[in-house]
C-alpha cells in the first residue's frame, strides 16, 4: 500500500461514505457504502475484500447482486 508520492502507507482509513454517489438507474444501494484512503493510496497487489449480505434485504423483484467500486 502506498500514499500518492509512493511510500508506504503507515496505516489505512475506511469510513461509511455517508453521501455516496447516486447509484446507476434501475440500480439499488442496499446496505453501507464505505469509503477507503487516504486519498492518492494504490494497492499493488491489489486488496480483497468481502462482503456478505442477507438476501431477504434485496428489494422485490430483484434476482441478482453486483458488488461495484
Amino acid at each position: 500500500m502506498l500514499d500518492k508520492e509512493g511510500d508506504r502507507l503507515e496505516t489505512l482509513e475506511a469510513a461509511v461514505d455517508e453521501s455516496p454517489p447516486d447509484p446507476p438507474e434501475d440500480a439499488h444501494i442496499i446496505g453501507l457504502a464505505y469509503g477507503f484512503g487516504p486519498n492518492g493510496a494504490t494497492f499493488d497487489p491489489p486488496l480483497i475484500l468481502e462482503y456478505t449480505y442477507d438476501p431477504d434485504a434485496l428489494p422485490e423483484g430483484v434476482a441478482g447482486l453486483v458488488i461495484a467500486y
